[in-house]
């Protein structure tokens, strides 16, 4: 099977995971929300915020060199494995340690339980056999599907269980303990080997070089995407933080789902072209316009109808939110776009030129989120999303020069789908003024979704012949393979008559 059919199908799957995941966890985000107050919210974020920070300001990137290497032995992912478990017992000590600091810090001192039962997080993380890695560089993507979805069914029973008897935080904690704990157990079931502790610092060292740069980058990403959850904890409180918490991950949930997917497909995928220049841009062409068509009609529905959906899903204490909901939300559409040239800089080992326009808009962050305050959390993300504006041109320039394409190449797949997204919410949005709101939210999908449609199927048969051409190819791959397993069905049945 070639490259570009390996990496369709390992998309199927992840998007599969990413679709199964989504629907979880938004039945477990609508329960809990109703169950539980913001405040609840906001005491896990402040740990989850101290678990990044440790994690990413010492990551040493090693998984990704392990990726981007051709060949690497088994002691050699021994000695990795060895390193990342001594690092998370460390950092679940220095997080328990420093829980008292921390919510003085914070102004939270229900935040320190929280902090110190979830120091053990650290160590979950590393914990999984290193055989994962190297499922995630061959696309092995049956076997991720199943380690992710076990740790997401659990979570979501054990959070909602608890949520019902007990109504306090700790629903959240054991939610998140029972996902990482889950995970680590079905890593070392669905691979037969198992890491042996092997300690050789000549190895760690040699990954090193190329983690290194991985590390600057995530110590930059991290920065960005949580400074501004840092300053509204710190300066307008835990209700304030778990309302911006909790726009942050319902209006970035489609970029997430399909940044998470992105990267893990694409960089395995892109470091296997990165000597052939031309076929690596070529495929980061692609890429980007089937974000594009997916993205857009999404970020357009959820902006446009942001009211109805708030009030339905989570009740009517959630909806101050909504502002912030919304500019988060076209944040999010940004960052879909910009995960593929991450993904293609770590594959030709420049991770280094995404880090500069990371630090350059985090920068510009640190300047304004200060003034941002008297806005509330809609000022915060209003900044978020300005600086993002200013750094995605630079990031696009940057990338087309290491692929060899044009940068008027990467915004072309974009625009069609954006003018017609925002003409299909907006429309929709217009002929839904004075129904209920859950018929608005109705018009919100199915209008958007219908309008959309019908207007890119008109200009595909029309102007642009070419515009569904990966979308299509998904779909014939998958009828492909429905049309194997129904055969092979079929002579079941005869051999047992």
């Amino acid at each position: 099977m070639g490259l570009g059919n390996r990496m369709f199908k390992a998309a199927a799957w992840l998007y599969g995971l990413r679709l199964v995941t989504s629907i979880l966890g938004l039945v477990s985000f609508v329960i809990l929300a109703r169950l539980l107050v913001p405040s609840d919210f906001g005491l896990v974020s402040i740990a989850m915020l101290i678990i990044g920070a440790l994690e990413v300001f010492t990551r040493s990137g090693l998984q990704h060199s392990v990726v981007q290497k051709t060949e690497v032995s088994r002691p050699e992912l021994y000695a990795i494995w060895s390193f990342d478990v001594v690092r998370g017992v460390l950092l679940g000590v220095i997080m328990f340690l420093s829980a008292p600091y921390i919510g003085a810090f914070m102004n939270s001192p229900g935040s320190v339980p929280v902090i110190r039962v979830m120091s053990v997080i650290p160590l979950l993380l590393f914990l999984p056999n290193i055989d994962m890695t190297l499922i995630w560089k061959e696309l092995e993507t049956k076997k991720m599907f199943c380690v992710e979805a076990a740790g997401l069914v659990t979570s979501v029973v054990v959070g909602i269980s608890f949520a019902l008897l007990y109504r306090n935080v700790w629903a959240l904690v054991a939610s998140v303990l029972t996902n990482h704990l889950v995970r680590v157990l079905a890593s070392y079931l669905v691979s037969p080997s198992c890491p042996r502790f092997v300690w050789d610092w000549s190895v760690v060292k040699y990954h090193l070089g190329y983690g290194r740069q991985i590390m600057i980058n995530g110590i930059g990403y991290y920065l960005f995407t949580n400074l501004d959850g840092w300053f509204v904890g710190k300066v307008m409180g835990e209700s304030a933080l778990g309302f911006y918490r909790k726009a942050y991950t319902l209006g970035n949930l489609p970029a997430t789902e399909l940044a998470n997917v992105l990267a893990r497909v694409s960089f395995p995928s892109f470091s296997k072209l990165k000597d052939d220049r031309q076929r690596l841009g070529c495929a980061f062409l692609r890429v980007q316009q089937m974000l594009a068509l997916v993205m857009m009609p999404i970020s357009a529905m959820l902006f446009f109808f942001a009211a109805p959906l708030v009030h339905v899903l989570l009740g009517e204490k959630w909806m101050p939110m909504i502002p912030a909901f919304q500019i988060l939300v076209l944040w999010g559409s940004l960052r879909a776009q910009r995960a593929a040239a991450g993904s293609a800089l770590r594959a030709v080992g420049r991770p280094v030129l995404e880090a500069y326009t990371i630090f350059a808009k985090l920068a510009l962050l640190v300047v304004l989120l200060w003034p941002a305050r008297h806005y509330g959390i809609a000022g915060v993300a209003g900044v978020v999303l300005f600086a993002a504006l200013l750094e995605f041109p630079v990031l696009m320039w940057l990338s087309a020069r290491q692929l060899d394409i044009a940068p008027v190449a990467i915004y072309r797949p974009m625009i069609l789908p954006s003018i017609v997204a925002a003409c299909a919410a907006g429309t929709s949005f217009l002929l839904s003024h004075g129904s209920s709101e859950i018929m608005r939210l109705f018009w919100g999908v199915f209008g958007t979704t219908m309008g959309y449609l019908a207007v890119m199927i008109a200009v595909e048969c029309l102007f642009h012949p070419d515009q569904f051409t990966d979308v299509r190819r998904t779909w014939q791959l998958a009828y492909i393979k429905l049309g194997v397993l129904l055969k092979h069905r079929e002579r079941e049945i005869v051999d047992e008559e």
